[in-house]
């Protein structure tokens, strides 16, 4: 299996382990559902979005029809199309679909935290566990998805730092982190200051740039060594000289 979406359902209770074993599976889709649980520490099984590969441009299928002597044979080929998730809007693939790497598990109930494991997965392009019950930190290697343009990690319970690893996405053109604890310094990363302030907005503890909310000691005047008058005179024997 390639491609797995069963968004927008009422689907409830946790995650089974069954799908760890889908080692070709490019786009998983849970969003928008009951679903509670943790999220299964074995995502890096799938291999399709761990190691790179070649992949196909369309995901296609045969079908099925009846004929009248009673047989089954196929008819021809249709190409798959999928509403997909992309940078925060919705948008129809269909000859581009297999080049999609995704795991969107947005919009349930999940709880936790948000496993190492899914550092693993280089090749995925949308990484989206936003609004949802996570708590915990960010995990620290969320920097070694090199290829990642889509990350959301918005409206949970995450706390801490965010990872100076992040900064070294440089194909990273979407990002929300808004609505959590996170705090500290924004790490100082050209990448990550070129965002706007709204995709860290609500995280009360978290300063620095882009944002308005200054980190302690950026206001702190710096202190001149006292001048008793020498250096003046110094300066005018100088000038006489």
């Amino acid at each position: 299996m390639i491609f797995l979406s069963l968004h927008s359902n009422e689907f409830s209770g946790s995650i089974p382990l069954h799908p760890c074993q889908l080692a070709k599976i490019q786009i998983f889709d849970l969003s928008v559902n009951n679903i509670s649980g943790t999220i299964p520490k074995c995502l890096n099984n799938f291999t399709s979005m761990v190691k790179e590969g070649e992949s196909e441009h369309m995901i296609e299928n045969s079908y099925a029809v009846s004929m009248t002597s009673g047989t089954v044979g196929f008819g021809d080929y249709y190409m798959n199309k999928a509403l997909i998730e992309w940078k925060g809007s919705e948008y129809e693939y269909g000859r581009n679909l297999g080049l999609l790497r995704i795991i969107n598990f947005a919009s349930n109930k999940l709880t936790g935290e948000i496993p190492e494991e899914i550092t693993p997965i280089l090749e995925v392009i949308v990484l989206n566990l936003s609004r949802n019950n996570l708590a915990g930190v960010m995990p620290e290697k969320t920097g070694q998805l090199k290829q990642l343009p889509s990350l959301d990690f918005s409206e949970n319970r995450l706390s801490g730092r965010i990872p100076t690893s992040l900064g070294d996405l440089n194909f990273l053109s979407h990002l929300n982190l808004a609505y959590n604890n996170l705090s500290g310094r924004i790490p100082s990363s050209t990448q990550l200051r070129s965002f706007d302030a709204s995709a860290f907005n609500d995280n009360p503890a978290l300063c620095g740039a882009p944002i308005t909310q200054k980190c302690p000691g950026d206001d702190t005047p710096r202190i001149l060594p006292a001048n008793d008058g020498s250096e003046e005179n110094v300066d005018e024997f100088q000038k006489w000289f």
